[in-house]
């Protein structure tokens, strides 16, 4: 069977990674188009965009560039630049603090990957029965976060490991059964063409 495989996935301990305090991932997404001018690579369902500090430049960015130092006469324009510029860079700062585990500097002039914001998890006291299959937890049947949507389940219904790259999250860590086959699917479609 399908699962039968995943028997050789080690199943995560109780123990909450800081990077998964307080939060639950919303389900995997596609980059939209909008975002796509901006991407460079792409691995593991995770779009990559050029820092600032990179020499290369689109097309686009160049022409604007050149654009504004021809034009220097709209300085309201300028300032609002700035200001989205300043903006972009405080969003920088507290992505490298939020993605510190990885090991990537704020200085240097590696890829970054475009991460999602995961939400809330749901609090334990608001889940006394699993999300999946309706068993009552207790003493013997725990609770369980999945760390990709962040609903509560028993081990039965929680009993898969992946990374979630698109969280910042490079090591396995525990997700519901529901988000593991999403996952599979998800990797599966964007790495072999059809």
């Amino acid at each position: 069977s399908a699962l039968s495989y995943s028997n050789d996935l080690p199943v995560p301990t109780q123990v909450q990674y800081p990077e998964s305090y307080g939060i639950i991932p919303e389900p995997f997404s596609r980059i939209t188009p909008e975002q796509n001018e901006t991407v460079v690579g792409s691995s593991y369902g995770v779009s990559e965009v050029m820092p600032e500090q990179s020499p290369i430049v689109s097309w686009h960015h160049h022409h604007q560039q050149q654009q504004h130092q021809h034009h220097n006469h709209h300085h309201h324009h300028q300032q609002q630049q700035q200001q989205q510029q300043q903006q972009q860079q405080q969003q920088q700062t507290q992505h490298d603090h939020s993605v510190g585990s990885t090991g990537e500097s704020s200085n240097n002039n590696r890829r970054r990957p475009i991460l999602q914001e995961p939400p809330v998890w749901v609090p334990d006291h608001a889940a006394p029965r699993c999300m999946a299959c309706g068993a009552a937890f207790t003493m013997v049947r725990r609770r369980h976060h999945c760390r990709n949507c962040g609903k509560v389940f028993c081990a039965q219904c929680s009993q898969h490991a992946v990374p979630l790259p698109h969280y910042g999250i490079w090591k396995a860590v525990r997700v519901c059964n529901i988000c593991f086959l999403y996952y599979v699917t998800f990797t599966t479609e964007s790495t072999n063409p059809s």
